[in-house]
């Protein structure tokens, strides 16, 4: 997809100039109809809100919207589709939390940890599970009182090989720019016969 193509760094909503010791913890708020992960996103969202060293960031889609009392510190739906919202605040966060969401495919392309949550029957790219991408499948595994001590823990060890690794194995690592010009050379080649 062309979106690897931008170069974020150009875009913000305002996150790279919080204090560094605060830990910007991206949530990828669940559809309310998933009322098992939306109980998890609820707690944790509690959870996170008791530490000052904390902030957390909630993004969900306009046709998903979340009560005032879940909007963390900050809340954003779509505003922009090129570059992604979800895509620039990966970029500016030091962890996201999803609910069993593709967009870990976003944070492995940007070299970002996250911890996916994932309660549905239908697993999306279960295979990206690693050290700094932790999947969680049981509710029961989840310990809300530690959280935010593991979020720290899974950012301080962040390893860019890691990921590295992770795009090599599973999707694919280039250059800045060389995305939009491989599928335009694909393209090509096909028309060409």
């Amino acid at each position: 997809s062309t979106k690897y193509d931008i170069d974020l760094n150009n875009f913000s909503y305002g996150l790279k100039h919080m204090p560094k010791d605060k830990i910007k913890i991206l949530f990828f708020a669940p559809n309310r109809n998933d009322a098992k992960s939306y109980k998890i996103f609820s707690n944790l969202l509690k959870e996170t809100s008791k530490h000052e060293n904390v902030m957390s960031i909630v993004k969900t889609r306009g046709k998903h919207k979340v009560p005032k009392n879940l909007q963390g510190d900050m809340y954003l739906e779509d505003a922009h589709w090129y570059p992604h919202t979800s895509m620039v605040l990966i970029n500016e966060s030091d962890i996201s939390v999803t609910f069993g969401s593709t967009v870990t495919k976003e944070c492995v392309m940007l070299s970002k940890p996250f911890i996916n949550i994932d309660m549905k029957k239908f697993k999306h790219l279960d295979f990206l599970n690693s050290k700094s991408c932790v999947r969680i499948e049981d509710e029961k595994s989840i310990n809300y009182e530690t959280f935010v001590n593991t979020a720290v823990e899974i950012v301080r060890n962040k390893s860019d090989e890691e990921f590295y690794r992770l795009r090599e194995k599973y999707l694919f690592n280039e250059d800045l720019g060389n995305v939009s010009r491989k599928l335009l050379d694909f393209c090509e080649s096909g028309v060409a016969k």
